[in-house]
Parts: C-alpha cells; structure tokens; sequence
C-alpha cells in the first residue's frame, strides 16, 4: 500500500491523537489484552484452526449438519494489509504490541464507535477520505477478522446460521517463506444479526513461493 507524505503525517497525528477515555492511553480495544475491549464477550462461541482442509470442503462439511439453516449474506466493508510500507516510528510500540491473531464480534453502536477511533482503525476515518461506515445494529452486526503481522491476508469467505450457532468460516492466507515486512491483515464485514454464539473456523491456506 503506498501512501503520499501528507497521508502518512495525517496517520500519524490521528494515531497519537486516539486514546481510550482521554486519558492519554492508546485505545487498543480491538486487542483480546485489552482491559477495555469494544467488542462482544461472545459466550459459548469458540475458535478452531484447520490445516488439512480447504475452504470450500470446511464449508461443505459444515452444510451436510442436520442443524443447518442457510448462509448469511455478508457485506464487504474493507479488507486490507493494513499500513504496509509505513515507517516503524509512525505507530506507537503499544499499539503494535496490542495485534495479534484474532477476530471479534461487534453489536453495539458504542462498541463500533470505539472501534473506529483505535489506534489502527481510526486511520480509516472521513479525514483519509475512507471512513468506516455507520451500522444499524438493530439490524445488523459487525465481525473482524486479524491475522498475524507475517500472514498474506485474510478473509471472511462465508457465515453459516445453525440452530443454536453461527459459523464464521475464514481463509488465512499463508507464505512460505514469510513476507519480509509486517502486513497487519484484516477483514471488517457486516452481516444481518442474529444473537446467537459465534464459532470460528480458521483455514490456513499456505502459498509456496519459489525463489
């Protein structure tokens, strides 16, 4: 992702600008550390990564269930390698520090308002000309997939509704060797609500690069 200098200065000022109650604190909500996290508890949900199978055969597996409903349709709101290329000084060491692997569930405007002005996601903001959109949560829901800083990128490729669960199935893709510089993949989409628990399926898809 290549940025103009006034961009990248923009970036930074909104970066050091964002904290979590105007305390000075950088606002790493989105982190699983986070003492103040903006996303939902998501009780009874669960994660499980699959390395032998690929995305299309976990959602077929997954359709065969005598408890399925039908798939959601999902609305693409970005999905990116966030701020590759960006010099290491224009983000803070904590909020760095706060990626990690990982995907959340949003329901609340408060969350998502929260979630927005954070320390990585407010670069996408209606000064950068790229603003995350405002959500109708008593329609709809939000969930955000992470991947590790060495990952190519990742996807929200589909949600399945079960009687008692949603089924979020997501590809991470994978390269061997390693990128040479951090990606901070993501995925943000919006998908009609349905309060029920969410479990996680995570398919590592691994690209060999020949040299």
């Amino acid at each position: 992702m290549k940025m103009p200098l006034y961009l990248l200065i923009l970036i930074t000022v909104v970066l050091m600008g964002c904290n979590d109650d105007g305390g000075g604190t950088i606002n790493t909500c989105f982190s699983e550390m986070s003492s103040n996290p903006c996303f939902d508890p998501n009780v009874g949900g669960s994660t499980t990564i699959v390395t032998d199978q690929t995305v299309d055969e976990v959602i077929d597996e997954q359709e065969s269930r005598d408890d399925f409903v039908g798939e959601l349709e999902i609305t693409n709101i970005v999905m990116d390698r966030a701020f590759v290329g960006i010099p290491p000084d224009t983000l803070s060491g904590e909020c760095i520090e706060a990626w990690g692997e990982n995907q959340i569930v949003i329901k609340t405007e408060e969350d998502w308002d929260r979630f927005r002005d954070s320390c990585f996601f407010s670069v996408y903001s209606s000064e950068t000309g790229t603003p995350l959109p405002d959500i109708d949560f008593s329609l709809q829901m939000v969930i955000v997939s992470m991947q590790d800083i060495d990952g190519l990128g990742t996807e929200i490729e589909a949600v399945l509704e079960f009687d008692s669960e949603l089924v979020a199935v997501i590809r991470d893709d994978e390269s061997d060797p390693p990128p040479p510089a951090p990606g901070f993949p993501f995925h943000i989409v919006s998908l009609p609500r349905i309060d029920l628990p969410v479990d996680f399926i995570r398919v590592e898809n691994l690209i060999l690069i020949l040299p």
